[in-house]
């Protein structure tokens, strides 16, 4: 029981930061554009910025309620000079929170995320996505969901900015079903990775494995007793673009080192874990 007071006092803290000082700081912010006529890009950048800034906050405030270790590891040079195309697992609702501590340790500035249709309707969040020019998909294949994530490419282009999203498409629940090809990671999808390398061919990739060690079920911040005292490690590095032709390999390869990250860590036998540059 206190674990999931714990969980809900989290939550709380999140919507107090939100309404008394996250969302004046944006109001402000975009007050400051319309006053000085800023040009669309900056208008976008503003939206994007912002949540960054403040989802790194809140993760510091969550992590220290739930009395979460936070490792973050980067290998080689990873503070960007150019944008990249940023590929994420997805595993707990803190994720969104966990990725913007990277793009802001990597210096990565202004991203572009995909995001699912149903954020659009989230009261206060789904006006910000819009005007941060995010594409929307519904997930289901549809000719809608690739118009969209073009339109997008080509706006990161005019804007100099990142592309990121969750390849596997939804939070992996930690069950491992008949026909899964990984242990501990989802089935990533591939269309939409082909589809970006073939738009942003100049991209370099941005990898970031958020290992959150052995729990079953899509966790929320609210599942106190699997978030309570549990000790995450973010590990990112890059690596060359690989083209539409090469996509769906090298997508493979990063998902099956990824999943070995999180089994060795799990049994005590990944050393990399010793080597930490941030921690909370």
């Amino acid at each position: 029981m206190c674990n999931k007071l714990r969980g809900y006092a989290a939550a709380a803290a999140f919507l107090i930061g939100l309404v008394l000082f996250a969302a004046p700081d944006l109001l402000i912010r975009r007050f400051w554009n319309w006053g000085f006529n800023a040009p669309p890009k900056t208008r976008r950048s503003t939206e994007t910025l912002w949540q960054f800034r403040w989802a790194e906050r809140f993760m510091y405030v969550t992590a220290f309620i739930m009395g979460m270790n936070l490792r973050f590891k980067y290998e080689g040079d990873c503070v960007a000079t150019e944008p990249h195309i940023i590929l994420y697992l997805h595993r707990t609702t803190m994720d969104p929170l966990l990725a913007a501590k990277v793009i802001q340790d990597c210096r990565l500035g202004h991203t572009l995320w995909i995001v699912k249709e149903e954020m659009r309707k989230v009261f206060g969040f789904g006006g910000v996505l819009e005007r941060s020019g995010y594409a929307f998909v519904f997930r289901a294949k549809k000719t809608v969901d690739t118009l969209r994530i073009l339109a997008m490419t080509r706006l990161a282009k005019e804007d100099g900015a990142n592309v990121a999203f969750f390849p596997e498409g939804k939070r992996h629940d930690g069950i491992v079903k008949d026909g899964a090809r990984f242990w501990n990671v989802g089935n990533p999808k591939m269309g939409g990775f082909k589809m970006i390398c073939n738009a942003l061919p100049d991209y370099p990739i941005m990898i970031v494995c958020l290992d959150w060690g052995k729990m079953e079920g899509g966790k929320t911040i609210l599942d106190g007793d699997a978030m309570i005292g549990r000790t995450v490690q973010v590990t990112a590095w890059q690596e060359e673009n690989p083209g539409a032709d090469g996509a769906g390999e090298f997508l493979e390869g990063v998902w099956t080192k990824m999943d070995e990250m999180i089994e060795d860590r799990s049994k005590g036998t990944d050393p990399s874990t010793q080597d930490v540059l941030a921690q909370v």
